[in-house]
């Protein structure tokens, strides 16, 4: 289920995303060297996973 349909079961109305950073692979490469990881995980299949699905946004909605 994706967010604006959350807000929506929510009870919210007029629902507007505005997208303002959308994190890349050279973001999230980043954050990860600053982290703790098992030897056995297997970043890059993660970041390419991840690579644009982390997002900051404004939100704003009626209730």
């Amino acid at each position: 289920m994706d967010y604006e349909a959350k807000l929506t079961a929510a009870g919210l109305s007029d629902i507007e995303i505005e997208p303002t950073v959308v994190h890349e692979r050279a973001t999230l490469e980043s954050w990860a060297q600053s982290i703790a990881v098992p030897l056995e995980f297997k970043a890059d299949n993660a970041l390419d996973q991840f690579d644009g699905a982390a997002t900051n946004a404004f939100i704003r909605a009626r209730r």
